[in-house]
């Protein structure tokens, strides 16, 4: 298998499969290996496009934000007639909240949008890529096409994720958390709370057997303040910082797709403390080198 640990790698393996189209035994094999390791063979195209998910949860039932996608100044407006404000402005093909965007009024709603769709200039990017390690912002300004913008409504609560290992439609194993501490407002989180969320399980269960995702997935939530609802606000086609978590006498996901490729039983394994607090490594420790949570909490 190929286990894609970020967004454009898996983007790239979608993008290898289709450009080998040949009937050599070489592109036979590659072919073969990327529809083994990732599912379906649109299933990550289907993902990377924040509306196109949306709208396949919605029709399933599945609870999500209101949005829209937004090509112009005039869906803009009538985008933030419809859902009101806040509201988040994303980008596709973006990864940890780098693409996303809180807004609260009319003009910064504005601003965010033009900011979204204008191509940054490659000095700057470049520059912004070293400052942050990430690369998005130089590929942003590289890329020959303009990546999609959507508008969401803003859900009020705690992100959350649940991250399973699968098999051709079915969920292997999973494990659920939701978020104490982040990098940034809408940054990937540091610090996390083990949870069970019968709602997320069954949402991420429904939409693995959807796309017949197959390897390491990873389904982000909102748990809305008043409610605890669980809203889906995205879905990765790659290994999540969660995946290589063992936690004890539950099933580490790797081990789960393992087992399953060798056919042999699914055992639990107890190489971790107990504990349902969890500080990420290296997130946490850049987040505050000093954090409690470094000692308090089970530091991965």
């Amino acid at each position: 298998l190929v286990i894609p640990c970020d967004d454009p790698a898996a983007f790239n393996l979608q993008h290898l499969y289709e450009d080998s189209d040949s009937d050599s035994a070489a592109d036979r094999l590659q072919r073969q290996l990327i529809e083994r390791s990732l599912g379906r063979v649109n299933a990550c195209l289907d993902a990377a496009s924040r509306m196109t998910i949306m709208t396949m949860a919605a029709e399933m039932g599945i609870r999500v934000p209101p949005g829209a996608p937004i090509n112009g100044p005039d869906e803009l407006q009538r985008g933030l007639e419809a859902v009101g404000f806040p509201a988040a402005i994303k980008i596709d093909g973006t990864s940890g909240g780098t693409g996303v965007a809180i807004v609260t009024n009319e003009l910064d709603a504005k601003r965010a949008y033009r900011a979204a769709t204008v191509r940054p200039a490659v000095g700057k990017a470049a520059l912004q890529t070293m400052l942050h390690r990430d690369e998005s912002f130089l590929r942003r300004a590289l890329q020959r096409r303009r990546s999609p913008v959507s508008l969401q409504a803003f859900i009020d609560g705690k992100p959350a994720n649940r991250a399973v290992a699968c098999w051709r439609g079915r969920v292997l194993a999973g494990v659920s958390v939701e978020a104490i501490c982040t990098q940034h407002a809408s940054g990937p989180a540091t610090v996390v709370r083990l949870i069970d969320n019968a709602e997320m399980a069954q949402a991420a269960a429904q939409l693995v057997r959807r796309l017949e995702c197959s390897g390491l997935w990873g389904f982000d939530f909102i748990l809305e303040s008043d409610t605890a609802d669980a809203y889906l606000i995205e879905v990765n086609p790659r290994a999540t910082p969660m995946s290589a978590v063992a936690l004890a006498n539950e099933y580490p996901l790797p081990a789960a797709l393992c087992s399953r490729l060798r056919d042999e039983p699914l055992r639990a394994v107890n190489v971790a403390p107990n504990h349902p607090l969890i500080a990420m490594f290296p997130y946490e420790w850049r987040r505050d080198p000093a954090s409690p949570y470094l000692r308090s909490a089970f530091h991965d």
